[in-house]
């Protein structure tokens, strides 16, 4: 965390997190929420004045990929961690005015209509689904890319 505290600019107003999928099943739900938290606070000791949204864990779906599918008891596991940690993650949110946290009602419901959105992996985006399809944030935020690299 040193490394991209030492790099956050003060003029930085927002800071947005995409985090903690690739730890669940690694680790318990508390500590990948602990881990999400202490990266927080790193980044807001280092710029206090930014807002840092997290986005929520998005659910996990089957993967179509021949011969790496998941046990429908792992995805089940997964979703459920996954939805423990975005419930601290709001929690926390609700507490701390500098953190929001980025919901993705839309996601939840992919097990039906929407798991077009999802690529064969059944986690990441498609680079097929059109604009007008996804789900969208329309905000004016600068993405500071550079300064956590």
């Amino acid at each position: 965390m040193v490394a991209i505290t030492d790099k956050i600019e003060d003029e930085i107003h927002v800071v947005v997190f995409v985090v903690g999928a690739n730890d669940i099943g690694t680790k318990t739900p508390v500590r990948v929420f602990e881990d999400i938290v202490a990266l927080c606070e790193g980044v807001h000791n280092a710029t206090p004045s930014a807002t840092i949204l997290i986005s929520e864990l998005l659910p996990r779906a089957r993967n179509r990929f021949n011969g790496n599918g998941y046990r429908q008891d792992f995805l089940e596991h997964w979703n459920y961690d996954a939805g423990v940690v975005n419930k601290l993650l709001r929690e926390f949110a609700s507490k701390v005015p500098w953190v929001r946290v980025i919901e993705h009602p839309e996601f939840h419901t992919m097990f039906g209509a929407n798991v077009y959105i999802l690529s064969r992996d059944g986690l990441h985006l498609t680079i097929d689904v059109q604009p007008s399809r996804a789900y969208t944030y329309n905000t004016d935020i600068r993405i500071w890319t550079p300064a956590l690299q």
